[in-house]
């Protein structure tokens, strides 16, 4: 690996999971990075499809790239070994199936600098289309305390996002947490974490340098699964952690305590094996109940929760669920 040692070695590191079909365009972006000065890591997680190979030929032209094959255990898992094997002292995380921005790196590593921040994060914009990314001007947000950027990370429509895809994260936040092995939340999780472990400050640039792509086979799409109900698991726990940090906190964690609960259950509702589910959508009621003054008149809880959350109470989720998601549709659209 010949590296540039004026600039710091930025560490990538992208799991890689049957992902053939779209695996090369990911990789073209990122060694066609404007920062050079790379750590690639690809984690193939057991592969069944040529993913594996398509791994080995671009480490065969690039000597940035690394690459280690193991046997599946998920994202979580091969993000833990990208992290064990990472020698950057910035850290980020690319999914195999998404695109970056050329300059993805090369903004995230300058705002860092410039803002003496221990995270750095852009924007990122989820699309079935390519061509459909958003374009705006760079402006950055700039926040010197965890409990600043948690309040904002609490607020519907936080720019921030919960993922960690668009974030760059100094190494000394990153090498002593390592990912829980959540089927859904694991992003949320970690994240959070990182936050409480920066000692230094957040900046946000509104760039749009990362794109989610939808696709049939991504890994947060699908049928209900019972294992997807682990981000309430973290939702709780991240709850708990927050109410011992700040009392200031208290409206803005339970408002997104609620939105996550009201996001399953929208998601079991929105689902073809809802009626497998009906005893979690009765312990998501039991919790809301439990928690009900926490919501009565929160300014920080959105309306749309709280439309929600009446109607799950009194079981009339369902057709007020169908709705809300049509009258989204239709808003969209206009």
């Amino acid at each position: 690996m010949v590296l540039n040692m004026d600039k710091p070695i930025i560490s990538l590191i992208i799991p890689v999971y049957n992902t053939e079909k779209h695996l090369e365009k990911c990789l073209n972006r990122v060694i066609d990075q404007t920062y050079k000065n790379l750590d690639i890591i690809l984690v193939d997680d057991g592969s069944t499809d040529e993913s594996g190979r398509i791994c080995d030929s671009y480490a065969e032209r690039d000597s940035r790239i690394r690459v280690f094959h193991k046997i599946n255990g998920g994202v979580s898992d091969s993000r833990n070994l990208g992290l064990d094997k990472a020698l950057g002292e910035y850290i980020g995380f690319v999914d195999s199936d998404d695109l970056i921005d050329i300059q993805f790196i090369e903004v995230l590593y300058s705002n860092a600098v410039k803002h003496d921040a221990g995270i750095s994060a852009c924007g990122m914009y989820g699309s079935y289309n390519i061509t459909k990314i958003r374009k705006n001007i760079g402006q950055c947000l700039h926040y010197n305390s965890s409990e600043e950027v948690l309040r904002n990370l609490f607020t519907a429509g936080s720019v921030l996002g919960s993922s960690c895809c668009n974030k760059l994260f100094r190494r000394e936040i990153v090498e002593s947490i390592r990912y829980k092995n959540y089927v859904v939340g694991e992003d949320v999780d970690y994240l959070y974490e990182c936050i409480m472990n920066n000692k230094k400050s957040f900046v946000y640039d509104n760039r749009v340098l990362y794109l989610y792509l939808y696709h049939d086979t991504s890994s947060s799409r699908g049928m209900f699964s019972i294992e997807k109900l682990s981000i309430l698991t973290v939702a709780d726990d991240i709850l708990s952690k927050t109410l011992l940090l700040s009392d200031s906190l208290e409206n803005a964690v339970y408002a997104y305590h609620l939105r996550w609960h009201m996001c399953v259950a929208q998601n079991i509702y929105n689902a073809c094996n809802k009626n497998d589910f009906k005893s979690c959508i009765d312990d998501i009621r039991k919790k809301i109940k439990g928690n009900l003054n926490k919501y009565l008149w929160n300014p920080c809880v959105a309306k749309g929760d709280t439309i929600l959350y009446i109607a799950l109470l009194f079981k009339m989720f369902g057709p007020v669920n169908c709705i809300l998601r049509e009258y989204r549709i239709i808003t969209k659209s206009v």
